[in-house]
């Protein structure tokens, strides 16, 4: 049994607690016991009762009720697979588990109490995101870590080469607001309100893929991060969402509808030029009708709007 050293152990958690993105935590912990001990295979695998065939993990794992009931206890659990080592499942939440194939006769001893330890850093690192980087409401994401992770994508972006044409796959920034959100506080109260807010962030994560980001970006205002797609795929997306809105009963609400505007995460355009763009197209949506999608040319088109925006006398809210 290869044990791993004390440093290597301190050098993983320390690029742990540098990471502010749950997905690249997740990633980091997949690494790390890959790197770190002699396995064969690991991967997150869900305990949902609904889905005990898990066929996105590198081997193959059945999960009896049995099974499901230790780990929902807490403790861990050794696998016979369909072929191979054994698959020992570590619980991580009440939703999944960390399922590790270990390589010789290692998964009793040091390197599973390593496991464990990573794993209890996993949670409380979790949990402290959830804390600081989610909104208390929703659940999406805040704005504190959509400033953070635009600035990321940002960055990124700048060593991309320009993209050529609307078929070109790239980020996109999209910002959407309720419209006569006012209207709806001063109808009904800011309960309902409120619930508005938490169906609409429900209907968010319902309609991105795992890739994007759906976040609060303030008050009723929302925003998403889709990750790379080409216009037409952006523009489908969005305007999946908005139809989803529309025609979704809200609770003594009633119809309530959304206006979107997005733009490019083009190369060249830092964080806040892209989100000016996007902005414009906000306000382009409301101030031709509302519920509707509005995308910002790309940048260099023949179309793009030099003109500074004025608001006039139409209410946003």
């Amino acid at each position: 049994m290869s044990t791993p050293s004390v440093s290597r152990v301190l050098e993983t958690v320390a690029d742990v607690a540098g990471e502010r993105d749950l997905a690249n935590v997740r990633r980091s912990l997949l690494q790390s016991v890959a790197e770190l001990l002699n396995t064969d295979g690991v991967a997150f695998c869900s305990l949902s009762s609904d889905d005990k065939d898990q066929r996105e993990a590198p081997f193959h794992i059945r999960l009896s009720a049995e099974t499901l009931g230790v780990l929902a206890e807490g403790h861990s659990v050794l696998l016979e697979v369909d072929a191979g080592a054994p698959v020992r499942l570590y619980p991580v939440s009440r939703e999944e588990a960390l399922a590790v194939r270990f390589c010789g006769e290692s998964s009793a001893t040091d390197e599973g109490r390593v496991i464990q330890a990573l794993v209890r850093l996993y949670v409380n690192f979790k949990e402290l995101l959830a804390a600081s980087e989610q909104d208390r409401l929703t659940g999406l994401l805040n704005r504190r870590s959509f400033d953070a992770q635009l600035a990321r994508v940002a960055e990124a972006s700048m060593g991309v080469p320009a993209a050529d044409g609307e078929g070109a796959l790239q980020y996109w920034l999209a910002l959407l607001d309720v419209d006569h959100f006012k209207s709806i506080n001063d109808r009904f109260g800011h309960l309902f309100g409120d619930e508005v807010l938490l169906l609409l962030a429900r209907l968010l994560r319902q309609c991105f893929r795992g890739e994007d980001r759906c976040f609060r970006y303030g008050g009723e205002e929302f925003a998403v991060i889709l990750a790379p797609t080409s216009q037409q795929g952006a523009l489908k997306a969005l305007e999946r969402l908005r139809q989803l809105v529309e025609t979704y009963a809200f609770p003594r609400v009633g119809q309530v509808t959304v206006s979107l505007g997005c733009a490019a995460m083009s190369p060249g355009l830092a964080a806040m030029d892209v989100i000016d763009r996007a902005d414009r197209s906000l306000y382009e949506a409301k101030r031709s009708g509302r519920n509707q999608v509005v995308c910002a040319p790309l940048p260099g088109a023949a179309d793009e709007r030099k003109d500074e925006r004025s608001f006039g006398d139409v209410e946003l809210f």
